[in-house]
């Protein structure tokens, strides 16, 4: 089966969830696409979310740093340019592990988490939530979205900035009437780099590559 691997050079957060939604839409012809994407600050909701509960938008405005909405669930996550972005999108009926969506993300999480043990060093840790934790502290968090296609999203924290992040993903609590939204789940945060200095984007990012080309058994086409 044939991969077809996209490093886009955008730091657009705009542009990059225009180019994911573009690509979730279009027809894939029995291909795999890996997608590798960096944002500029900025903060991204789940598709059921209510923004005021979920990002503090005095200091996002103060900032300077806009709030967009994705179209997959999930919570809301912090993007900089320490933060890479990779996406698997693939037809819904081109089972890479399983035909129960929950399984098949399942399998992917733990195949990245899997890269991410071998480049810390550190015992890496899935939780019922697909996150991936260290020390019991959150380095990753993924979301899922499916029509006609199947497409797994994980954000991971490579150098980020910490400060912001704890911040400004702060909005007001939610009330108790407000059931029909999703609710972020909170967890301790940290970076790859605290677990190895050597770990950069560019690094991580080719890691990943080799590690799931490998154990998905695939071979790399050309755009």
């Amino acid at each position: 089966m044939e991969i077809e691997v996209i490093e886009s050079n955008s730091f657009d957060p705009f542009e990059n969830l225009k180019i994911e939604q573009d690509l979730f839409e279009s027809p894939l012809s029995n291909k795999i696409i890996l997608r590798f994407w960096v944002n500029s600050p900025s903060v991204i909701i789940g598709k059921f979310q209510k923004v005021e509960y979920e990002v503090n938008l005095d200091l996002a405005q103060s900032l300077g740093i806009p709030v967009l909405r994705r179209f997959s669930g999930g919570g809301a996550v912090y993007h900089d340019e320490g933060v890479l972005n990779m996406t698997i999108i693939k037809e819904k009926e081109l089972w890479l592990f399983s035909n129960y969506i929950i399984d098949e993300a399942k399998y992917l999480t733990n195949l990245i988490a899997d890269a991410i043990e071998k480049e810390t060093g550190n015992p890496v840790r899935v939780n019922e939530r697909n996150g991936i934790f260290i020390n019991y502290k959150k380095i990753a968090g993924s979301s899922v979205a499916v029509s006609r296609n199947f497409l797994y999203h994980i954000s991971i924290l490579v150098n980020a900035n910490q400060k912001i992040l704890k911040e400004i993903l702060q909005g007001h609590p939610y009330e108790e009437s407000e059931k029909r939204f999703v609710k972020s789940v909170k967890s301790e945060v940290i970076n790859l780099q605290e677990f190895n200095p050597q770990i950069n984007i560019i690094t991580l990012k080719e890691h990943l590559k080799r590690h799931l080309v490998k154990n998905l058994h695939l071979k790399i086409g050309q755009l």
